[in-house]
């Protein structure tokens, strides 16, 4: 007999299909917090009422505004969060918007917790950085998030902040327990504003977690129902609200479903779909939901003897098949049905470029924890000719 342990998600409360202003609101004053930090999306607060909704509810604990967070989360962003925080006093975060919205935010809290006002400094905490020879760790984190997600990209449920590195264009990873939020708040309605395209494809990046965590070399019986029951929501949801972007119902379910699939994400390792990921987003500039539309279903071609028959049936019939269907082929029609691009050349990734993405996967512990083991850059051409 092996024995296991596992740690718990640091998350207080969830809270589901609530008006996000006044839920925040209450969040403040169940904390006891006294100035939040806002940071959101540029968009939501030029080209809406949302954010400045928020702000009312809050009223004079609304201590400070931040919308100038950019796609991939550059590093030089968080360090811009934490000195507005410092700025504003702030004794919590509030981060309305994507995964690039609380990922900056994770760091930023990294930044303030350490007292950290430069990217050397930065780098000090940075996991598997080259030349770091003494990696540095974050103390308690006594700043937290409530997060208020706007995509279904799932980073309010993990304790990994994912930022660019300026000059390497790697996106690296920093971590500690609270970098989970203490509050989640998901309000359907709110999501309306966030475009289409965008809320299907992180909705992909929410099957993604479902697909690879359940593969993952360490799922257990305990977390791999989960990671099933999510992804069958997920496969429905996704198609309804594609048909109709105004059933809040169907938008809720998918939040329900990415809740339910991250409740096992921090006992596993995801994969090389994630991994190869983190690299055409960083390197590439690929977005962040679009990089799961594209590599997913070549690495689950690419792992099938791995994860057996018994797994392709569990995840062919989850995503509306039939047993003895291909799940890798259910998951492209998946995305052709969102109107998703499926593969290496539609998100305008060369076969030239295919040997630097090989290299930097080499480095990327995400993609060497793929449950096929991957053993050198062949490895790596043989998924991205699968997914050209």
């Amino acid at each position: 007999m092996t024995g296991a342990s596992y740690d718990m998600l640091r998350v207080e409360r969830v809270t589901l299909g609530r008006d996000a202003a006044e839920t925040a609101a209450a969040e403040m004053d169940r904390i006891g917090a006294k100035r939040a930090l806002i940071i959101s999306s540029g968009t939501l607060a030029r080209e809406t009422s949302e954010i400045e909704s928020i702000q009312s509810a809050l009223g004079d604990k609304a201590a400070g505004l931040f919308t100038s967070c950019r796609a991939h989360s550059p590093q030089d962003d968080a360090l811009a969060v934490a000195e507005a925080a410092r700025t504003a006093d702030a004794d919590i975060f509030i981060t309305v918007g994507g995964g690039t919205i609380i990922d900056t935010t994770k760091v930023a809290q990294l930044c303030v917790t350490e007292d950290i006002h430069d990217l050397d400094a930065l780098g000090q905490y940075a996991l598997g950085r080259a030349g770091v020879k003494d990696l540095k760790t974050c103390g308690p984190v006594y700043k937290r998030q409530i997060a208020i997600p706007t995509t279904l990209s799932a980073a309010e449920f993990t304790a990994l902040g994912g930022a660019t590195n300026i000059d390497t264009r790697v996106k690296e990873a920093f971590t500690a327990p609270d970098f989970v939020a203490r509050s989640i708040i998901y309000d359907p309605r709110l999501c309306t504003n966030t475009p289409m395209d965008l809320w299907l494809s992180t909705g992909i990046r929410s099957v993604d977690h479902a697909v690879e965590g359940y593969c993952a070399k360490a799922a257990s019986p305990a977390i791999k129902g989960s990671f099933v029951q999510s992804l069958k929501m997920l496969a429905r949801s996704l198609r309804t609200t594609a048909i109709d972007p105004n059933d809040l119902t169907a938008r809720l379910n998918s939040q329900e479903a990415l809740w339910l699939g991250s409740m096992g994400r921090s006992y596993v390792t995801m994969g090389a779909s994630h991994g190869l990921g983190y690299i055409l987003g960083g390197a590439f500039g690929v977005p962040h939901g679009v990089t799961s539309c594209v590599m997913l279903p070549a690495v689950v071609e690419w792992n099938a003897d791995t994860i057996g028959r018994e797994g392709r049936t569990e995840l062919a019939q989850a995503l509306s098949g039939k047993a003895s269907d291909d799940p890798a082929d259910l998951l492209r029609t998946l995305m052709e049905d969102l109107g998703q691009p499926h593969t290496l050349a539609a998100v305008g990734i060369k076969e030239s470029d295919w040997q630097k993405i090989a290299d930097m996967a080499m480095q990327n512990f995400v993609v060497l924890s793929n449950p096929r083991t991957i053993s050198g850059p062949d490895d790596v051409f043989e998924i991205l000719k699968i997914a050209a």
